[in-house]
C-alpha cells in the first residue's frame, strides 16, 4: 500500500497535522512513544452529553459550552487560554471500564475520581504496546506450566494450522523444549527468553524441526494462550495441561507392527520394488505382488530404536538399526543417517 501524501492525522488530544512526505510521517511515529507522557485514561469516560464553564481570573463566567463526545471535550481544553478556569455543570457522571458508573459533584471530587481511574485498570500504556504488560519472567513461569498445543500456525502468510493440528511444544526449566508432532514424532530443542527492542521475545532451537526454529516476539499473553510472530510467520499456542503426547515406545511399536502387513517405500511413496512385510512374531516376511517370499529375517525394538537381521536377499542393505521417528496405527516413519523409511499398514 503507497501512501498518498499530504494526509491528516489525528493526535490521542484530537488535534490534527498534516504530513507532507514520509519522512515527516516517520518522525511523528517515533515522537508517539507508549510509556511516555498518557494523553488520555482509558479505564473512565464521561456520560455525554456535558457541559463545561469556563471562568476569567476573576473567577466570571466567560462562557458555557456543551460537549457531546471526547472529541469535542478535548478541542474545547486546547482551546483554551493560559489564565482561563474550568469548571463542570455537576453533578457530573462518569462510567468506568466496567460499566459501573460514579458521580462527581465538585471539581475536587471529580479530580479524586479521575487519580483513582488511572490506577484501577491496566491501560499498557508501555513501549511493549498490546502484550497485557507481562515480563519476561512471567513469560518464563507461565511456559513450564503446562504443555501448549499449536492452535494456529502461519508462514510465509500461508495458514497452515491443519499441518500441525497434533503438534504441542513442552518446555522444561533449565531450557530444554520438546515438540510433538503426530504419530509420536517428536524432537527435542532448546528453549530461552530475552527483550530486544523493548520487546519479551522467545528463542527456539530444535535439532529438527527447523522451521520453528527462530526469536520469535512475543505481543500476547491471554486466556491461556500465547501469540507470538516474527516478520510474516506466526504462532498462537494454547495451554493443555491434559495433552498426553504418543511416545514411540517398544511396547507401542511392536504392538502396532504384529499387525496386519506393511508396504515399505520412501517419503515419496516409491521403491524399487512393491514389497509388503509381516512383521509378526518379530519374524520378517518379506512378500512381492505375486505373495511369494523374496527375503525372511527377524527384527527386535529397543526403545525407538529397530533393528533388521537375517535379511540376505531383496533387503539385505536395510540391515541395521533404524530410529522410529513416527508409530501411528496406520503408518510409521524410520530413519537410518540421512534415509527415511516410510510403512504403510495394508490389512487383506
Amino acid at each position: 500500500m503507497d501512501i498518498v501524501f499530504p494526509i491528516t492525522v489525528t493526535m490521542a488530544d484530537y488535534t490534527e497535522v498534516t504530513i507532507n512526505s514520509e519522512e515527516d510521517l516517520q518522525k511523528t511515529a517515533l515522537e508517539c512513544v507508549e510509556g511516555g507522557i498518557d494523553a488520555d485514561i482509558e479505564c473512565i469516560d464521561v456520560v455525554y452529553p456535558a457541559t463545561v464553564f469556563t471562568y476569567n481570573p476573576n473567577f466570571q463566567q466567560t462562557a458555557s459550552v456543551l460537549v457531546e463526545h471526547d472529541a469535542e471535550l478535548r478541542r474545547f481544553f486546547a482551546g483554551l487560554e493560559e489564565t482561563d478556569f474550568v469548571s463542570f455543570d455537576f453533578p457530573l457522571t462518569l462510567k468506568y471500564s466496567d460499566s459501573t458508573e460514579v458521580v462527581a459533584n465538585t471539581n475536587t471530587e471529580l479530580a479524586d475520581i479521575l487519580s483513582q481511574a488511572k490506577e484501577a485498570c491496566d491501560e499498557d500504556d508501555d513501549n511493549d504496546y498490546n502484550d497485557d504488560d507481562f515480563t519476561q519472567e512471567q513469560l518464563d513461569s507461565v511456559l513450564v506450566q503446562c504443555p501448549w498445543e499449536l492452535v494456529q500456525v502461519q508462514m510465509q502468510s500461508a495458514d497452515q494450522s491443519e499441518l500441525y493440528d497434533t503438534y504441542a511444544f513442552s518446555f522444561e526449566e533449565g531450557g530444554k523444549v520438546t515438540s510433538y508432532g503426530k504419530n509420536g514424532y517428536n524432537t527435542e530443542g532448546a528453549w530461552s527468553t530475552a527483550i530486544e527492542d523493548y520487546r519479551v521475545v522467545l528463542k527456539l532451537d530444535f535439532e529438527a524441526a527447523d522451521q520453528f526454529n527462530n526469536t520469535w516476539k512475543v505481543y500476547e499473553i491471554k486466556e491461556g494462550k500465547i501469540k507470538m510472530f516474527v516478520e510474516d510467520n506466526f504462532l498462537v499456542l494454547e495451554k493443555d495441561c491434559d495433552y498426553e503426547p504418543l511416545i514411540c515406545n517398544a511396547e507401542t511399536i511392536e504392538n502396532r507392527l504384529s499387525v496386519c502387513n506393511w508396504r515399505i517405500t520412501d517419503e515419496k511413496g516409491e521403491f524399487f520394488e512393491d514389497l509388503l512385510i509381516d512383521f509378526a512374531e518379530k519374524q520378517m516376511l518379506v512378500y512381492d505382488t505375486n505373495e511369494k517370499v523374496v527375503d525372511e529375517g527377524s527384527w527386535e525394538i529397543e526403545g525407538n530404536i529397530l533393528t533388521f537381521t537375517g535379511l540376505s536377499r531383496n533387503l539385505a542393505n536395510y540391515i541395521g538399526d533404524w530410529q522410529v521417528l513416527e508409530c501411528g496405527e496406520e503408518e510409521m516413519k524410520i530413519q537410518r543417517y540421512e534415509e527415511v523409511i516410510v510403512l504403510t499398514k495394508v490389512c487383506n
